[in-house]
């Protein structure tokens, strides 16, 4: 089952991820991963977000087109974030290149609780239509169960070795098992037991998520099922599970804030 958002909204926002979070969960990148073609995600979206007073070139987060104007991202990336130190680009698979800019109206996040990592959803609406073209497109949401035990896709920008040391500019793509959430909850204190609105997903040794990039989708089937929240720990790719933000749970708060 499926969910086609297509109203007229706005699309996007993201915020502040990189130095969120700590000892307690770092916010992913992609380990081990292959090129994306142009045109395969066309509704993945890189978050700019002015940081410290800097201005606004770096990549922070990524997020997933819904309608013509909003987009879903992790809530980490949003909060204390305003709408005018944000910038959407859509449309390139390049950091450095390509794709066009758009401008944020609106921020809305869940009721996220840094500490346990719940709710970590947001929605930002920008200034403007986005332009769909065969490099611009939006994404549908599942209504299906998590499909545990099944592979899925992750995509993202950043490091790409265990190390943090290497950056990539060119879009990474990754096929991630999906696991009972039991796995996660051995590696994880006794608050994070809220398993009805969180995945999780794991690779093996050499192959995983990393430092970076949250807001991110897990992608199933062509469907969104998750958002990139956190890695368990500060290891990248040695096959440590990561947690992502089931989106069905929240079909209710996503509708009536795009439509309202």
């Amino acid at each position: 089952m499926y969910l086609y958002l297509f109203l007229l909204s706005t699309a996007i926002t993201l915020g502040q991820a990189e130095d969120k979070f700590t000892n307690d969960g770092i916010s992913p990148h992609i380990v081990g991963g292959s090129d994306a073609e142009a045109g395969e995600f066309p509704y993945l979206v890189s978050l700019r977000i002015r940081q410290k007073g800097e201005i606004l070139d770096g990549h922070v987060c990524g997020g997933s087109i819904l309608t013509y104007r909003w987009v879903v991202s992790a809530a980490h990336c949003t909060v204390n974030v305003k709408p005018v130190d944000i910038r959407i680009v859509a449309g390139s698979i390049k950091l450095s290149e390509g794709g066009s800019i758009y401008y944020v109206d609106r921020i809305v996040n869940g009721n996220f609780e840094n500490r346990t990592k719940s709710d970590d959803i947001s929605l930002i609406k920008t200034k403007t239509d986005i332009v769909f073209n065969k490099y611009v497109r939006s994404i549908l949401l599942s209504l299906g169960p998590v499909p545990v035990g099944e592979d899925a896709m992750i995509v993202g920008w950043g490091f790409t070795d265990k190390y943090r040391t290497r950056r990539t500019d060119v879009l990474q793509k990754l096929m991630v098992h999906i696991r009972p959430y039991d796995v996660c909850l051995k590696y994880l204190p006794n608050y994070f037991k809220d398993t009805h609105t969180k995945i999780c997903i794991q690779r093996e040794y050499g192959k995983g998520v990393c430092h970076g990039e949250s807001g991110s989708p897990l992608i199933y089937q062509g469907l969104l099922y998750g958002i990139a929240s956190f890695n368990i720990d500060n290891h990248c790719g040695v096959g440590v599970p990561t947690v992502y933000t089931e989106v069905r749970p929240y079909m209710t708060w996503i509708y009536s804030t795009i439509y309202t």
